[in-house]
């Protein structure tokens, strides 16, 4: 960060090759407390974005970002008294429901599980090199009801050198896995649909890594299920692939990446996560997000 003249400019990097700069200021935020009364916050610091870039999974442009780290300018950081160091997300599918269907960023006890008879999962955070970052211990991964792939102790686990490690990520529109093991996921992802006799088309043109040509009545997409310490996240079939009937493809939505994996936004859609900063723990169940505003 650079300061002259009385203005601070700052530049982030985030989830490449996107990038964030503007002016750092500060300002009176107001909430809405649980009796619906206004509540103040003086002096909250947040960068004002003038240049945003390279978001190339969003729809539209984005107005900036929401920091919700354990950094200590994040939003979360800064009101971790108010709202007891929790914090709670649901992303609506999208292009499943009407324009008007919001999701909710919810704080503190804000939220309730409206998931009836939903087994609700916990996994904690793991110590990151960059302490900012939510990290988990993602163990394995299995592709529709079949055995785990059986990826080796450690595949996913944080390197000496920074590298590795597995984030939970809603700044990311799709997943990535890191660079290695990706190509044992996608061949066993390609193995599950050699059974169908589906035709591989060229992937660049939507930004992807493996597509296949869609016949006008096939369903069999198979869920995909990330095993973390203590707990499983199974990401249903229209979460797992980008699929356009219309014009008669599907792609996996996910990608190879160098460094680390992360767990993105799409993969997260209808379950409700809650992340609660002070006991250093993930917990999440599948939910309808639509009705989280009901």
């Amino acid at each position: 960060m650079d300061c002259v003249g009385g203005k601070c400019i700052y530049q982030i990097k985030y989830a490449n090759p996107a990038l964030t700069k503007g002016v750092l200021s500060n300002e009176t935020f107001t909430f809405l407390s649980d009796n619906g009364a206004p509540e103040p916050k003086k002096g909250v610091v947040f960068g004002c974005s003038n240049y945003n870039k390279n978001f190339t999974n969003f729809r539209g442009e984005i107005d900036g970002i929401l920091g919700m780290s354990y950094a200590p300018l994040s939003l979360t950081a800064q009101i971790r008294n108010e709202i007891k160091r929790r914090f709670s997300c649901c992303f609506v599918q999208s292009g499943i429901y009407p324009p008007h269907k919001t999701s909710f960023l919810r704080f503190g006890d804000d939220f309730v599980i409206k998931s009836p008879g939903g087994n609700v999962q916990t996994t904690p955070f793991v110590r990151y090199i960059d302490k900012t970052m939510y990290a988990l211990n993602l163990t394995d991964i299995s592709i529709g009801n079949n055995s785990r792939i059986g990826f080796p102790p450690g595949t996913f686990a944080l390197k000496p050198d920074g590298s590795g490690g597995c984030l939970i990520d809603s700044g990311a529109a799709i997943s990535y896995i890191q660079t290695e093991p990706y190509q044992r996921f996608r061949q066993a992802i390609m193995q599950y649909f050699e059974q169908y006799h589906l035709r591989i088309i060229l992937a660049e043109q939507y930004h992807l890594d493996l597509c296949y040509q869609l016949p006008g009545n096939f369903n069999k997409f198979p869920s995909i299920t990330f095993h973390f310490q203590r707990a499983d996240l199974k990401v249903v079939p229209g979460n797992a692939f980008l699929i356009n009937y219309q014009e008669q493809y599907f792609c996996l939505a996910m990608k190879p990446k160098k460094g680390r994996s992360r767990i993105g936004a799409m993969q997260q859609q209808n379950i409700r996560f809650v992340y609660d900063i002070g006991r250093r723990e993930l917990s999440f169940v599948p939910e309808d997000c639509s009705q989280d505003a009901e």
